[in-house]
């Protein structure tokens, strides 16, 4: 990637062969093969439409840059949408029961090895074949409806049901937080079956093409008001199989007269522009960290740099307003103060616009990956989406209970040598008073009783088949606390050490029964050395979440 003239800039910390283009995409290597990713699209009126130009687009740009004799070849497709860190672990569970089958029909092609559902940070990740045309309008339709289905049921603001729930076996992925869908997932092989194959669910079975009409009924329904009747007509098309599904048959194409009509036309993109320095009277701005979430400028004056940060939502309008003149006595000003020692110093102080006199190392400023702990898995197939033949996919250690360990052994070493400094400060002799001094000297008031324990964060995680709690409690006595938790599902293995706890719930006969969340309460209790204690009831069973009371 770096000998082809992309005309780009490396500006995303979190990945060095990323280049961002003119065009407003970023062009980047996975492994052996190219990656385009395009910049984020809002779901409104012709949303469907804008992707498939911009993919066109994308793909035109990067064939023009490649050296002569090179082509393309399509290799995977990943959908990504946004979706709120509460919701995204128990919104991609929900998915694999309900919507998954769906996308494996409309996107994956005879010799697929299957589908990858992830929660990424701020995202959920759909990986599937490489698609075009229809099926790329019509799988985009599905899966965005199923996206915005799934998060209004996992936070409750729609009582709208959901399609019917089918048994989903995933396994955990390697390289990436999430679960890997084989052909087999739902019972059969549902790519050679298709639209006849025989779901499994809690009781019986259901046609898959049941419940391919069914969820997309229920996505069709969560996209009103925010598309277009062309926006539809591909997935209309394809579930009622007046377009052939990947599976079937041949998958169509975009001509290349047609993408090449398509890539001429003039766009102005904000996402594109941040590449571009600018010259303002005085100082200059040149773009220094830019993702999808945020972009950071280094604004220079004769004197000092300081850093302007955008956030997504504001990002197209900091280019005009800079190009006209409105920012050169805000910028202009704060380079002439003198710095304040305002840094930048994470992802989350880049959630509003902002001046600032430093910045954190980039790879601080990208949101933190979840990492995968299961191991031994089955996974067969080919190498398509996910390079889901690789080992090393399937067999990263458990590394996050050995870190849990370290950190609660590092916690309970700094409270022994406080305990050490407080009780050797305690025994020093006192120095005797004076007369005068013991004549005056009134009675010692009683010490103030501490305050009792008290609950300042639960954090509930999910890995493979494993739900891990973790209770903080502020101990104002300071003589330690004891643990004790309860759980009130029976189902699965329970096991509790100090203020962590895990449940073991997996899918399988003996175990939990097939759903999308366990419910249950787990109560977590804290008891101080005077005897008072500070509960704290979960209610959510085993769905992830993090809370501060």
């Amino acid at each position: 990637m770096r000998d082809i003239p992309l005309g780009g800039r490396r500006l995303d910390p979190g990945d060095v062969n990323a280049q961002r283009c003119a065009w407003g995409g970023v062009v980047t290597a996975d492994g052996a093969e190219a990656e385009v990713a395009l910049a984020p699209i809002r779901t409104k009126p012709g949303f469907i439409s804008r992707l498939q130009r911009g993919a066109i687009r994308a793909r035109e740009a990067l064939r023009g840059a490649l050296p002569q004799g090179l082509d393309l070849s399509g290799y995977s497709t990943h959908l990504s949408f946004s979706m709120p860190a509460a919701l995204n672990e128990a919104a991609c569970r929900l998915f694999l029961s309900t919507f998954a089958p769906g996308v494996m029909l409309l996107g994956d092609r005879l010799d697929s090895p299957g589908l990858l559902v992830r929660p990424r940070p701020g995202r959920l990740e759909l990986a599937f074949e490489y698609v075009d045309g229809a099926e790329l309008r019509g799988i985009a339709a599905y899966a965005t409806g199923a996206a915005v289905a799934t998060a209004a049921a996992v936070s409750r603001r729609s009582h709208r049901p959901l399609p019917p729930a089918v048994r989903a076996f995933g396994v955990a992925t390697g390289d990436g937080y999430g679960w890997g869908l084989t052909r087999e997932a739902f019972g059969p092989d549902l790519l050679r079956d298709g639209r006849r194959a025989l779901l499994q669910r809690a009781r019986g079975t259901i046609r898959a093409q049941e419940q391919l009409e069914a969820s997309w009924g229920i996505a069709r329904e969560a996209l009103a008001g925010t598309v277009s009747p062309r926006d539809l007509e591909a997935a209309d098309a394809l579930v009622a199989g007046r377009i052939p599904l990947p599976s079937e048959g041949v998958w169509t194409r975009t001509t290349v007269a047609g993408s090449a009509a398509i890539a001429t036309r003039p766009r102005v993109s904000a996402y594109g522009e941040v590449i571009r320095a600018r010259e303002r009277r005085g100082f200059s701005v040149t773009a220094a960290v830019a993702t999808w979430d945020t972009t950071v400028f280094a604004v220079c004056g004769p004197w000092r740099r300081a850093y302007a940060s955008l956030p997504r939502a504001s990002l197209p309008r900091f280019p005009r307003a800079l190009d006209s003149g409105r920012l050169d006595g805000v910028l202009a000003g704060y380079l002439d103060a003198p710095a304040e020692g305002r840094r930048l110093a994470s992802w989350q102080d880049a959630v509003r616009p902002g001046l600032f006199d430093a910045v954190a190392p980039a790879h601080l400023l990208v949101a933190t990956e979840t990492m995968p702990t299961v191991a031994g898995t089955d996974w067969t197939g080919t190498d398509r989406p996910g390079k889901f033949a690789k080992p090393e996919h399937w067999t990263v250690p458990p590394y996050w209970p050995f870190i849990a360990a370290g950190i609660l052994l590092i916690g309970i070493l700094i409270g022994i040598l406080i305990g050490i400094l407080i009780s050797r400060g305690g025994s020093q002799t006192a120095p005797t008073p004076t007369a005068t001094s013991a004549a005056t000297q009134s009675a010692p008031a009683a010490a103030p009783t501490p305050a009792p324990p008290r609950v300042t964060r639960f954090v509930a995680t999910f890995a493979g088949t494993t739900t891990t709690y973790v209770v903080e409690v502020a101990d104002p006595a300071g003589g330690g606390l004891k643990y004790a938790w309860t759980k009130s599902n029976p189902c699965g293995t329970f096991a509790v050490n100090d203020q962590t706890a895990a449940w073991n719930h997996p899918d399988v006969p003996g175990g939990c029964p097939a759903e999308p969340i366990h419910p249950g309460a787990i109560t977590a209790t804290a008891t101080d050395v005077l005897g008072r204690t500070a509960t704290f009831s979960y209610t959510g069973g085993s769905a992830v979440a993090d809370i501060r009371p």
